[in-house]
């Protein structure tokens, strides 16, 4: 097989091409140098290394299922001489043959270096392959050519879309580019070749190469272009920081699917309870706690747009919406806020066109993180804008109902996109703590002195209690 595959000439010319000495772990480390060196073979030659690392690793198989017939043979027969004299022993053992007294065959066999050469040989070709066809996914990955994304994404403010936002959304929005399916399909197929091969060092090497390549070819470049310059008015670099948050999501997504169907197979495929078994099973371990790494690039992607895109438009909408609205009301201005309430109409307007741009441009997961955060900023800048701001009584009431509509107006559009039930509702904790605060009749200690536990992450201090009912203006004296 070897000599008609030419199995070491084109190893020769993929560790050439890798410029990288053989090595035992060639597998593991070729990938650094693989993707600057592989134009030295062409099209024809990277398809038959393809087509030869289908062969090897049938022929790895083959060879482990040997492998354990012969133990099965020899175990026994070993554990019988092991009761014999030593005389015996000697006379039975060649004097050059070294017997593995756990599985009774000899090591160091000609058919060992050989196996040896090959499942080296399959871990350079592995290696090669995936550097070779993840820099060409990458390379075909074309962000520019999405359908959706002619317009910029998210505007600085939702002046522009807030009356007739449906008739500027896109027919159909292109979420995520083609190189996370592309570089996946590469690391799907090296990972089942590898347990497919049933050789226990073949699948902890590949799995770190998986991880390796994931790393320094999908996960780095999408998270340099999440956490790029925002610009509010370049459609582009907006197009290419949202998909990039997305494949990001979209890669978590897939390695999960990925992991779980190799569990499996190690688990019917491979023999029980064995070390060979338990170090395939923690090869692929290592490649689904990956997922973290994916999840930490794409949470700091968040983070970002929601610094530079989502919290400006939030703050800018909180300020619209309280133009002209005050909370210190007479009974008619009262019960004109009750018939007709400009503060929630506005805020309602303007958030529900933020959150739809949200979900149009936006996988699930991201459209949700990224509200939670929205609802997150407007409470603490609503905080901050009701501590400078003056009461009455029915300024206070008002200000209750206006923290609960919006509470409920944000949590729906947090839900729709698939966020937590409870993931909105305590962020506006402190704020009804405020309102209820503010709606006392009378001034006392007691008020004061009535904030809830320090156990209670929504807890107003006694001096933050005291500062509110110091703007409460009808009322006769301040709390202590």
């Amino acid at each position: 097989f070897a000599d008609e595959r030419h199995v070491a000439r084109r190893r020769a010319q993929v560790l050439h091409a890798e410029r990288i000495q053989p090595t035992a772990n060639a597998s593991a480390n070729a990938n650094a140098n693989a993707n600057a060196n592989a134009a030295a073979l062409d099209d024809h030659d990277v398809s038959d290394v393809a087509a030869v690392l289908a062969e090897l690793a049938l022929l790895l198989r083959q060879i482990a299922a040997f492998t354990r017939f012969a133990e099965s043979r020899a175990a026994p027969e070993v554990q019988a001489l092991a009761a014999e004299p030593a005389a015996v022993r000697e006379r039975l053992l060649a004097a050059d043959a070294s017997c593995d007294e756990a599985t009774g065959l000899v090591a160091d066999s000609p058919l060992a270096a050989r196996v040896a050469w090959l499942a080296d040989a399959y871990g350079s070709f592995e290696a090669f392959f995936v550097a070779r066809s993840v820099a060409r996914a990458m390379a075909l990955d074309d962000t520019d050519a999405l359908a959706g994304w002619a317009a910029v994404a998210l505007p600085a403010t939702a002046d522009a879309d807030v009356d007739s936002v449906a008739a500027a959304d896109p027919a159909f929005v292109a979420l995520t580019s083609s190189c996370v399916d592309d570089v996946f399909f590469v690391v799907r197929t090296a990972l089942d070749r590898a347990v497919a091969t049933q050789q226990p060092d073949a699948v902890d090497a590949v799995g770190r190469l998986a991880t390796a390549t994931l790393g320094s070819a999908l996960v780095a470049p999408l998270e340099a272009r999440a956490l790029a310059p925002w610009s509010p008015a370049d459609a582009a670099r907006q197009r290419r920081a949202l998909v990039a948050l997305n494949n990001l999501d979209l890669a978590a997504t897939y390695l999960a699917r990925t992991a779980a169907p190799l569990r499996e197979r190690v688990a019917a495929e491979w023999p029980a309870d064995t070390a060979a078994t338990a170090t395939a099973m923690a090869a692929v371990d290592a490649v689904a706690a990956f997922a973290t790494r994916i999840a930490n690039a794409c949470q700091r992607g968040r983070d970002h747009v929601a610094l530079h895109a989502v919290k400006p438009r939030v703050r800018s909408a909180l300020q619209h919406a309280y133009r002209d609205i005050k909370y210190v009301l007479s009974d008619e201005e009262f019960n004109d806020a009750q018939a007709d309430n400009l503060f929630q109409k506005r805020f309602a307007r303007r958030f529900a066109a933020l959150a739809r741009r949200l979900r149009r441009h936006l996988a699930p997961a991201n459209a949700a993180a990224l509200l939670v955060a929205a609802a997150a900023a407007l409470a603490a800048d609503w905080e901050r804008a009701i501590r400078q701001s003056k009461f009455n009584m029915l300024g206070a009431l008002m200000f209750d109902a206006d923290v609960r509509h919006v509470m409920r107006l944000v949590d729906a559009e947090a839900e729709a996109a698939g966020a937590a039930a409870a993931a909105v509702r305590p962020l506006f904790a402190r704020l009804l703590r405020m309102a209820d605060a503010l709606a006392v009749e009378a001034a006392s200690a007691d008020n004061a002195s009535a904030a809830p536990s320090s156990d209670d992450p929504a807890a107003l201090t006694h001096a933050e209690v005291a500062a509110l009912l110091a703007n409460r203006v009808d009322l006769k004296s301040a709390a202590a």
